[in-house]
């Protein structure tokens, strides 16, 4: 029986490596289980709040989370969240924003998010030839809504440290918001790298 288990191990870690990104378009993944996912299409945002969920690692070993994008599946391992950690270290791109009283701007000049106030940047990376962001955004008008308890209670979740993703277009120097999760940051994907997927990352 040992040898056939080794094979059908070796089998199937073969399948996890070809398919890996066969059929998959770069996202980033953010959560546990479930996985949710985000992408920009045309440059809108689109969260898919179930794109995968995590794998026993007592029992799938190396495989971590199994992923979904349409018709295609892949397995994420732990070698792809390491190379995802370094990859977003590298292409880190923090440096090139900043946020005055609440306003958001990039290399110097203000990014028009239509009214939003953002209040801190945790991660930004290139993406479809824009700059997708992790941060806190509210509406401007939110402090001047919550002066008292009761007004607290009359508010939206969504509204209560939020966590949200944000889309930079450089070209315009136009930007969109839109709110992912509340309290608690939760760890980042992106999967398959940019680069190594099989299908263009332009949708």
């Amino acid at each position: 029986m040992k040898p056939l288990k080794v094979f059908s191990g070796f089998f199937l870690s073969a399948v996890v490596m070809a398919g890996t990104v066969k059929g998959m378009r770069p996202r980033l993944y953010f959560g546990h289980d479930p996985l949710g996912a985000v992408r920009i299409v045309e440059g809108k945002i689109i969260v898919d709040a179930k794109a995968g969920k995590a794998l026993d690692s007592r029992l799938q070993g190396n495989l971590r989370f199994k992923v979904v994008d349409g018709p295609a599946t892949a397995f994420v391992t732990s070698n792809d969240e390491t190379a995802s950690v370094e990859w977003m270290r590298k292409n880190d791109q923090r440096n090139r924003l900043s946020i005055k009283k609440g306003d958001l701007y990039l290399d110097g000049g203000a990014i028009d998010l239509g009214g939003a106030e953002v209040t801190q940047l945790f991660e930004a990376l290139p993406w479809d030839g824009g700059i997708l962001c992790i941060g806190r955004v509210y509406s401007k008008d939110v402090k001047e809504r919550t002066r008292t308890a009761r007004d607290l209670l009359q508010i939206s979740p969504e509204e209560i440290e939020p966590y949200c993703v944000i889309w930079i277009d450089p070209a315009t120097h136009r930007g969109s918001n839109r709110w992912l999760y509340g309290k608690v940051r939760r760890p980042l994907l992106v999967f398959p790298l940019p680069g190594r997927s099989t299908t263009p990352p332009v949708h």
